[in-house]
């Protein structure tokens, strides 16, 4: 299984200079945009606050690639926020997940483990 990390970057200013109805409507957005990119049957959750996780079975290396690539495509288009527009960049990290691994060991902070992609 694939298991894609998506740390949204530049995320933090959000509630700050947007205020938290319009941080929460452009985390929204974002989900949506992951959810409608994944495939049916995959999973997309949320893990913090600028944390999201994507997790794809049968997928080889280079359909997890396509897939990140269509994720980032997904997040480039500016979101519709309060005065102005948000814009969502992703760092995404690649993992396989494999029998017996525990879901910290997954999803251990990103630093810790070789990024595919930012």
């Amino acid at each position: 299984m694939a298991v894609l990390l998506c740390q949204l970057r530049g995320s933090g200013w959000m509630g700050n200079r947007m205020g938290a109805r319009t941080s929460d409507a452009v985390l929204m957005e974002i989900a949506r945009r992951l959810s409608s990119t994944v495939r049916t049957g995959d999973t997309v959750a949320r893990l913090s606050d600028d944390e999201f996780v994507v997790l794809a079975e049968r997928l080889d290396a280079r359909q997890a690639q396509d897939l990140i690539s269509a994720l980032r495509e997904a997040l480039g288009s500016p979101i519709r926020a309060g005065d102005g527009p948000a814009w969502a960049k992703a760092e995404i990290t690649l993992r396989w997940a494999s029998c017996g691994m525990t879901a910290e060991e997954l999803l251990r902070p990103t630093d810790r483990h070789r990024r595919s992609t930012s």
